[in-house]
């Protein structure tokens, strides 16, 4: 019944999203992206594999950086075809022209035909889902193709709606998941409270691939050119609330030395920042324009990074970082600028984030509680700040080579 009741759900919602997406680009964004998959899929010939397959499913971006150190550990010998799926536009639209792939795709909607579909022309060798993933028709079809199937980096909680009485469908197909890799010992208790018995405690992939990034060359001539000789905070990942924050504090006389770089969490808030900025007569870089780069405006101590893809590795160049989300309880990603020995800002809303708490512990993340606390904090971070770097630094490298565990146990199928 519960199973008759959800396919009901995912037509009508088949029949619903086109209506909607008339009203909301990421919903219009995602219904297209689903009807080009499945043409993909009817259109094209199925070839013959020179290759084993591997099918790497996300939510969004987030979950993307967990499973990029695994795929890419299991492709580095050549002997594998990836396709990558997600379900979300961010991450599609991040990663559509990720070079490691032989195609990259939206989900379709969980049917069971969808699911077939899918199978049958990607013709999986290995399947991996990312943290909390679980659909149900593509999982139970992969399981009935008898295909190797796995959940890497999940995270349970005792709310984890697959535990719940009505959802004994999910559960099942939990439960007969080839393995679930967990990233903490709080989910592998709860999975022994629920008597599954495929789980694993590996840690997250995400330090391996931070740290990777951090020990990756990288050099920005806007930057070398203004943030060489000040102290620098980075708006990662921002969103209103924390730009409001940083339009504040460029106007006040304690921090006229410092560089801000802003890279906000959608491009289309660009054009704001830089109508801010002109109103306030406050001069400013953008990221597009550091190929033509010549350091003609003397005054300028603003970035405004207005391109995809270059954060993880700007950060470099930060004193200290404030990530965005925190304050709508979507909180972004925190270990790629504490890869580089960074203290952390955010909003207060960090209750789901394992990484988030375990910093906070150390000392090196700050919850933002108002302006004034903000900058009250972040003047004792800089007094402070060689002893905060290093442990931070000794917090990440602490927590790396989960990778490596995932693909030992990945290469015995």
């Amino acid at each position: 019944m519960v199973l008759f009741i959800y396919n009901l759900l995912v037509k009508l919602s088949n029949v619903l999203l086109p209506f909607l997406g008339y009203f909301n680009a990421k919903i219009k964004a995602v219904v297209e992206g689903r009807n080009e998959t499945m043409r993909t899929f009817t259109n094209k010939t199925i070839s013959i594999k020179a290759k084993k397959n591997i099918w790497l499913h996300c939510a969004s971006l987030g979950e993307f950086d967990q499973g990029k150190p695994v795929i890419e550990r299991l492709i580095e010998n050549n002997e594998y075809e990836l396709y990558i799926s997600f379900f979300s536009p961010s991450g599609y639209i991040n990663k559509k022209k990720y070079s490691k792939a032989k195609e990259i795709f939206y989900l379709p909607s969980d049917t069971k035909a969808n699911a077939r579909a899918l199978l049958d022309y990607i013709q999986p060798d290995i399947v991996l889902f990312v943290k909390y993933e679980i659909w149900y028709h593509f999982i139970n079809e992969t399981i009935k193709n008898k295909t190797p199937i796995f959940l890497i980096s999940a995270v349970m909680n005792a709310s984890s709606f697959y535990f719940n009485t009505f959802a004994s469908p999910w559960y099942d197909v939990v439960s007969r998941l080839d393995m679930i890799f967990l990233q903490d010992l709080k989910s592998l208790d709860i999975s022994k409270s629920k008597a599954l018995k495929n789980c694993i405690l590996t840690g997250d992939t995400r330090f391996d691939s931070v740290i990777k990034t951090a020990e990756s060359a990288y050099e920005n001539k806007i930057l070398n050119a203004i943030a060489q000789q000040h102290k620098t905070i980075c708006f990662g990942s921002c969103w209103q609330e924390e730009l409001d924050i940083f339009y504040e504090m460029i106007g006040l006389n304690s921090f006229k030395d410092w560089t801000f770089i802003i890279a906000p969490h959608e491009l289309k808030l660009v054009a704001s920042i830089q109508l801010q900025l002109k109103k306030r007569d406050i001069q400013y870089y953008l990221q597009s324009q550091e190929s033509d780069f010549i350091h003609t405006i003397s005054n300028a101590t603003v970035l405004i990074v207005d391109t995809i893809g270059q954060l993880s590795k700007i950060y470099r160049y930060a004193t200290v970082a404030l990530v965005g989300g925190g304050f709508r309880g979507t909180l972004h990603n925190i270990l790629e600028p504490s890869a580089y020995g960074l203290p952390v800002f955010c909003g207060p809303q960090t209750h789901k984030f394992n990484e988030a708490q375990a910093m906070e512990l150390c000392t090196t993340l700050h919850k933002i509680k108002s302006n004034s606390n903000f900058y009250k904090t972040l003047n004792i971070t800089i007094e402070n700040i060689e002893v905060l770097k290093n442990i931070q630094l000794d917090f990440i490298n602490k927590n790396k080579g989960a990778t490596q565990k995932v693909v030992e146990i990945l290469k015995t199928y």
